[in-house]
């Protein structure tokens, strides 16, 4: 019988081949020894229920159906055949088997001993013959469904490279590795391309067995088909438990690819001639639909969870050309494979009915190599196929038509207070919407109160009906409604809370099975019905389960989570994640393999844990109990993986006891309001702005959100709604409701911050004394220097900053730097956060309309200072050019009037110099004049230079260089320097002028055409134009445009490229909707583009964020608000933003307005020419250390130093290098006020410390 299957056996003992003994060998004498594992179609040859071959009445499908005999037969014959190609002899190979049976259904009294052969058997056929490479071919098992799935090559002996007892072994194991992992089909729960999983059979399995084979030689080890002396290994190439990877299996070439990748990692141990064709291998999915399939659970978020097209065609091309077409199987994989391909680029094309052809990534060219496979996930969309008229977010962003930032102090009121007549234990409050639900538990009945949340009133109690009842004889059951949730779609769901076990026979006296039951209310007043349920006990024996729940995403397509914890000492807890599509379980999965009561569970948690998806992201969720402060974890998505913790709470003022968080968005970002408990009681609800992560959770300083007095309470829990710029906060505390508001309450106003007037002066000593203005009080604020060849930061001095004057010394010690190093140098202040629009100074009043700009050039000697631009009517006396300084001070009573008669002097703009360009509109005096902030009482100079006709036009040398003008902008610096012009006579077209020269000078006059011109006149017909520089070279235009006038033809505000593309106009589309018109034409654009601020009717100014795709922008609604200085018909004229970001808009009057932005920081740079030179330390000391083993820090007066060695020295000195103490202990009293000082200890580096 065994010359069916051997094909060539060698009476040769081979006990110890390694890879140095092979590795010479030519591939024409390898020999090679192939055990495809198992052979029948028995209970033992890992039969497995799939969709299309499922279980039939003997427990196991029919013999098409999944076998590892099956498909180990057919990885092993191509992985022969690959071989073969390879240069290996077809007589050098042996199979332990090449059929499988030998009947079915199965009998035990019918197995011959050919397909399933005695291992002895196999290792006496492999020790006689003179093998170079034993290779066993399986897949492995875990419990069915779970998610578990990964390679293992396992080798007779132990862990470890020297490990292996058939020596060679994990050497080739290693080999392979690689190439078996580059199957990016299947999805894998563990291990790596470099983290591989190559272990010793004795190890993993912790046992060995001897055997002793007929020539008398021992052999060692746990597995018994390994138990002989030639070197190989076992393979489980994949999970077969894991449903979608044995369906995968069903399909031959997706098996044959498992033989070739081996033969690949074979090929390269030994040095075979690699193949030279290629292939494509990949899956064919749907791009919506997801599986629904008790056979077919999966991991979740993967390509899994698309439904395979069952019998789609595939054509595959090749230069424009079909060339071949594979038939997908009707088997739910999905899988096609393209063989024994040339080397080159190839495209695919999807046939089936009711599916679009492929588009966009899905039709990209594939390249394929030789001795290699491509790997690609289609996926195709159905022909019928609608979208989701409504897409659902655990955390939607609340509607905020005003324009609001993430608050740092957030003023509150208590709004009302609310004694409600909740009855027993509340175990949860869930604030959606103007609705509170609070979950009790009357003495083991659970009750849902509905609560209005406006005026803190009962509406009614929910229904329960439904909810299954206790079992009175059961020790394991512990609630009937144990928790409740929101999904992302308003259901609301909940859990009850029972013990499971792992399974019938660990139920305990007394105890019976228990069942996790949830529950779903399809509106608020429908009976729950039971959604589904689960006899998971996460895996350990037995489990306490349903404690905390969370739902992260809509009803119909989303993840469950809850917790348990071993009913065993420990008390360490599990998290259980159910994926249920359609209300069908898809997928389960256990997280955590390390146990214990201070990793999740009763140690770190509590008895009462509550879970809810991290409003940061939705792979996150966030957990808290009374034993702890709320953290942040990742589940992994793979049973008995640990789940990090992201971060975690450190606010300890909030109190271990503390229960009953909730998450909610405000401005962008994500926030947490949680109740904060002493022992005294609770004491009222603390804010958080938790988007950095909850180990960086900032406290927001609110007022009044905090009870009179603390109060002992069983219940307690917050909750929060947000109500355009409004937050509301609630505090259930016992059975009264509180409820805190910002509504009403005035906000504080909060600059958007920066430094001005920057001075620095050498001292005699070589100290430097650093002056510099600041326009608000900053929170944190550095002195940062910059190395002046290459711009690279040096270091920073820390520094304590006020509103207006700051002067700081400091000598050489202070300064950082290598000795010889020439630094620039800036200040970079951080502010209060800008949570709201709030006008910041006190506006002049004028007759007219009101233009203006302001200087935002660090190289300006008249940086920050505000120009305005009085127009009356033409030719009015009061016509004419106003300053303001840094403080919002107006600086003359008289206008400056540079040039005769100004007629219609219009809109303003401030060059990098700080010269100010102002736009005349009237023909008599027409063009573009400029004026010298250094005295603004000289001429204003015009910028033309040409003959003016009667129309205002500006001709030179036959060249028209400029002419009448409702609007200029300047963009740029040095050499990219350019002025914008709206030249009215000129076609309204906006003319560009290079003033920038190479040496990175100005030009101030121009006698010759435009640089260039941009070509958007024929949009802009009502000619009041205002211009902002856009990004290289391209350019904003906006013109006066009434209400419902904003039209594609003629449109409010459109951008325009350097090669004159219009490539936004705010009337195409849906845009209208959004801006109905630009009264005065006033708008203002961020230095960095990414923000668009647009003066529309009635004194609403809106804005918008811009995201660019090249030179094309999107501009997207963010918010709105009331400007207070618009004229009477509601215009503003001019608007720009200050160098912080304030928004300084023009109407009748002149208004300055902070705006809300990520974060209040701005770095203002000193004058290039203001350099700094460092030079030898000041007090003879090493240069300052940034990063040492020394530390010094003051708490008050006291200075505390930490050193690695005893402290026997300590000496402070000051900024300026004078010493102001000394003393001999690592405490020491420094009398002198708050600043940066040095300290030296022993003979350490100075470090230094910062005196609040």
């Amino acid at each position: 019988m065994k010359k069916l299957f051997l094909l060539g056996l060698v009476a040769i003992f081979a006990t110890s081949n390694s890879f140095a003994q092979t590795a010479s060998k030519p591939a024409d004498q390898l020999r090679f020894y192939l055990n495809p594992g198992h052979g029948g179609w028995g209970p033992n040859d890992r039969p497995a229920a799939t969709i299309p071959y499922p279980a039939l009445a003997n427990g196991m499908p029919d013999s098409c159906g999944f076998y590892e005999t099956n498909t180990n037969l057919w990885k092993i014959a191509e992985l022969h055949h690959t071989l073969i190609r390879m240069g290996v002899k077809a007589e050098n190979i042996t199979y332990s088997r090449t059929s499988n049976g030998p009947h079915w259904p199965w009998v035990r009294e019918d197995d011959d001993g050919v397909c399933n052969r005695p291992l002895s058997e196999i290792c006496e056929e492999v020790e006689t013959g003179n093998y170079d490479m034993f290779i066993s071919i399986h897949s492995n098992a875990a419990a069915d469904g779970s998610m578990t799935n990964y390679p293992l090559f396992l080798y007779r002996g132990k862990d470890g490279s020297d490990g292996d007892l058939a020596k060679g072994s994990w050497a080739m194991a290693n080999a392979c590795w690689p190439y078996h992992w580059e199957n990016f089909i299947d999805h894998y729960s563990a291990y790596s391309l470099e983290n591989k999983n190559l272990r010793g059979d004795i190890d993993f399995y912790g046992h060995e067995y001897s055997s002793t084979r007929s020539n008398g030689k021992v052999y060692k080890g746990y597995l018994g088909v390994l138990r002989h002396g030639t070197p190989g290994f076992l393979l489980e190439g994949f999970f077969h438990t894991y449903q979608p990877a044995r369906h995968r299996a069903l399909n031959k070439d997706y098996c044959y690819q498992h033989g070739i990748r081996l033969a690949r990692g074979i090929c390269n141990y030994f040095g075979l001639k690699p193949e030279t064709k290629g292939y494509i291998m990949g899956t064919i999915k749907d791009m919506h639909a997801k599986m629904k399939h008790v056979l077919y659970q999966y991991a979740p978020g993967t390509n899994d969870q698309w439904v395979p097209l069952n019998g789609a065609k595939i054509h595959l091309f090749k230069a424009g050309a079909k060339i071949d077409t594979y038939q997908v199987d009707t088997l739910y994989n999905g899988i096609f494979v393209f063989k024994n391909l040339e080397p080159g680029e190839y495209t695919l094309q999807l046939e089936k009915d009711g599916y679009k052809p492929l588009e966009g990534e899905n039709t990209k060219p594939l390249t394929v190599k030789a001795n290699e496979t491509s790997y690609v996930k289609l996926l195709a969309e159905a022909t019928d196929y609608v979208a989701p008229a409504i897409t659902y977010y655990n955390y939607p962003e609340p509607v905020q038509n005003t324009y609001v930032g993430a608050p740092s102090t957030l003023k509150m009121t208590e709004a009302d207070t609310k004694d409600l007549a909740i009855a027993g234990t509340v175990k949860r409050m869930l604030t959606r919407g103007d609705s509170i639900v609070v979950l009790s538990d009357d003495a083991g009945e659970p009750k849902l109160y509905l609560i209005d949340n406006k005026n803190l009133s009962i509406i009614k109690q929910l229904s329960t009906t439904g909810i299954a009842p206790a079992e009175t004889d059961n020790q394991g059951f512990f609630s009937r409604l144990n928790d409740i949730a929101f999904t992302a779609d308003g259901q609301l769901v909940g859990v009850n809370s029972v013990r499971n076990q792992f399974n019938a026979s660990l139920v305990d006296e007394g105890y019976k099975r228990g069942t996790l039951r949830f529950y779903k209310w399809a509106t608020l007043d429908a009976n729950p019905v039971e959604w589904f349920t689960s006899q998971s006990s996460a895996n350990f024996y037995r489990a306490d389960v349903g404690r905390g729940l969370a739902v992260n995403g809509a009803a119909a397509d989303c993840a469950v989570i809850t917790s348990g914890v071993t009913a065993g000492s420990s008390r360490g807890g599990r998290f259980l994640i159910m994926n249920v599509t359609d209300n069908q379980v898809t997928s389960t999965v256990f997280s955590e393999k390390t146990i214990s009561g201070n990793n999740y569970g009763e140690g770190r948690q509590g008895t009462t844990p509550q879970l809810a998806v991290s409003p940061r992201t939705d792979e996150n969720y966030i957990v808290d109990g009374e034993a702890g402060l709320p953290l942040e974890f990742h589940p992994t998505g793979t049973s008995n993986q640990d789940s990090p913790v992201i971060g975690q709470m450190t606010d300890e003022e909030i109190g271990n006891a503390a229960v009953g968080y909730q998450c909610f968005k405000y401005a962008k970002r994500q926030f947490m309001v949680t109740p904060f408990v002493s022992a005294a009681g609770v004491g009222g609800v603390r804010l958080y702005d938790i988007t950095e992560g909850l180990n960086k959770a900032r406290l927001v300083k609110t007022e009044t959100t905090a009870l009179a007095a603390a109060e002992t309470a069983t219940n307690i829990a917050a909750g929060a709604k947000v109500n355009d710029a409004d937050i509301t906060l609630y505090l259930l505390h016992g059975t009264k409701l509180t409820a805190f508001t910002s509504k009403g309450v005035e906000q504080p106003v909060v600059k958007n911050i920066y430094a001005y007037a920057l001075n620095s002066k050498k001292e005699s000593d070589d100290s430097y004394t650093f002056t510099f203005k600041a326009n608000a009080a900053a929170t944190a604020a550095a002195i940062v220097f910059t190395n002046a060849a290459d711009g690279t930061e040096v270091g920073r001095i820390p520094v304590t900053v006020t509103e207006g004057e700051n002067t700081f010394t400091y000598a050489q010690d202070f300064i950082p730097g290598d000795a010889g190093t020439t630094l620039n140098w800036g200040v970079i202040l951080k502010g209060e956060n800008v949570a709201r629009v709030a006008r910041i100074n006190t506006p002049d009043n004028y007759e007219g309309a009101i233009f203006s700009s302001v200087d935002k050039s660090p190289e300006s000697l008249f940086f920050g200072q505000i120009y305005t631009n009085n127009f009356i009517k033409s030719g009015n006396a009061g016509n004419g050019l106003y300053a303001y300084d840094q403080t919002y001070t107006r600086l003359n009573s008289t206008p400056y009037r540079g040039y005769p008669n100004p007629g219609t002097t219009y809109r303003i703009a401030v060059g990098p110099m700080g010269k100010v360009w102002i736009a005349e509109w009237a023909d008599a005096n027409s063009g573009v004049y400029i004026a010298d902030p250094a005295d603004l009482t000289k001429p204003f100079t015009q910028f033309f230079v040409g003959t003016r006709d009667g129309d205002g036009l500006f001709t030179n040398d036959g060249a028209k260089v400029g002419s009448s003008t409702p609007g200029v902008a300047v963009g740029g610096t040095g050499a990219d320097t350019k002025v914008y012009v709206a030249n009215e006579d000129m076609g309204n077209d906006v003319a560009v002028y290079q003033i920038g020269q190479a040496d990175g000078s100005l030009v101030y006059e121009w006698n010759k055409a435009p640089s260039y011109s941009l070509a958007v006149g024929k949009y802009l017909l009502n000619t009041d134009i205002a211009v902002a520089a856009g990004k290289d070279g391209g350019a904003w235009c906006s013109q006066r445009r009434g209400q419902g006038n904003n039209t594609k033809n003629v449109p409010s505000l459109l951008y325009v490229t350097r090669d004159g593309n219009v490539t936004f106009n705010s009337g195409e589309g849906d845009f209208p909707l959004l801006l109905t018109g630009t009264g005065g034409g006033g708008f203002a654009v961020s230095a960095d583009q990414s923000l668009v601020a647009v003066g529309e009717l009635k004194g609403i100014v809106k804005l918008f964020s811009v995201t660019w795709a090249g030179d094309v922008p999107t501009l997207s609604l963010i918010g709105s608000f009331q400007s207070d200085v618009a004229n009477k018909s509601g215009n503003l004229f001019e608007m720009n933003f200050d160098y912080a970001g304030n928004l300084i808009c023009s109407g009748a009057k002149l208004g300055v307005y902070s705006i809300p932005t990520a974060e209040n920081l701005t770095t203002t740079p000193a004058r290039k020419a203001l350099t700094v030179v460092k030079t030898a330390n000041a007090t003879a000391v090493e240069n300052v250390e940034t990063v040492t083993d020394v530390s010094a820090d003051f708490a008050g007066d006291l200075l505390i130093v930490q050193a690695p060695e005893t402290v026997k020295s300590v000496v402070v000195f000051a900024a300026d290098g004078t010493r102001v103490a000394e003393g001999r202990n690592a405490q020491l009293t420094v009398n002198a006020p708050a600043g940066v000082y040095l300290v030296k200890v022993n003979n350490f580096k100075a470090v230094k410390a910062m005196k609040n």
